[in-house]
């Protein structure tokens, strides 16, 4: 039986910090990682909004994993699974001045692992994040995307625990919209595409594209997009 589809959420443009959209990052990840660390302003009704959802998903995702971990057996009850699984920083993370306090600025990241292994570590694929330009057209030809680029993302939500490190919620990116590109060609500062048409940047048909691999659920994406 197939997996159901995790639900999608779309996240109101933020700003860029240090994205990997172009390469996947393997600092961190030996099997390669998309990332979008946003930017957002509390002061702004819409991100204040988005602040406040992205924290009730951590706080959810939290005790789905206690009760999960006590189901399994693993813990008698959730008072003494919360001893050993303490509740993770929250997602939403709050810039600091240069006297280390916190600023109206807040980040989250969203993260995709880029070879993804599964069945039981027999097959692997090389997950492609779909990227949008402004109008919702999905991108044949990628641009570089630097930090302060403008984007709006669209993710999934998942929950992930452990006594190391604690429990929350980890936000998996799913497809990226541009709408303000910023690269050495542009230092300055929608159909079913999940994305409403914007004022901004539109595909010319200039860069090259990652091709999709085989076994990549998303190999035969005809280029309309799924949201």
């Amino acid at each position: 039986m197939a997996k159901p589809k995790a639900k999608e959420y779309r996240t109101p443009k933020g700003i860029a910090i240090f994205p990997k959209l172009n390469e996947p990052d393997y600092k961190y990840n030996k099997g390669g990682e998309w990332t979008a660390r946003l930017k957002f302003d509390i002061d702004n009704d819409e991100h204040r909004a988005f602040a406040d959802q992205i924290n009730a998903f951590h706080d959810a995702a939290y005790e789905a994993i206690i009760a999960e971990k006590v189901e399994a057996g693993v813990y008698k009850n959730a008072t003494v699974a919360k001893k050993k699984i303490a509740k993770a920083d929250s997602p939403v993370r709050f810039i600091e001045d240069e006297d280390a306090e916190p600023t109206n600025e807040f980040t989250v990241n969203f993260k995709q692992t880029y070879n993804i292994v599964y069945d039981n570590g027999n097959k692997t694929f090389q997950k492609i994040i779909k990227i949008y330009d402004a109008a919702g057209t999905r991108l044949k030809n990628v641009p570089p995307i630097w930090g302060g680029s403008g984007l709006k993302v669209i993710f999934t939500v998942a929950e992930w625990g452990n006594e190391k490190n604690g429990g929350g919620a980890s936000f998996r990116l799913a497809k990226v919209q541009i709408i303000d590109l910023v690269n050495s060609d542009n230092s300055d500062d929608s159909g079913e595409s999940g994305f409403d048409a914007e004022d901004g940047y539109e595909d010319d048909g200039q860069f090259d594209a990652p091709a999709a691999e085989a076994g990549d659920p998303g190999a035969d994406d005809d280029g309309t997009g799924d949201f």
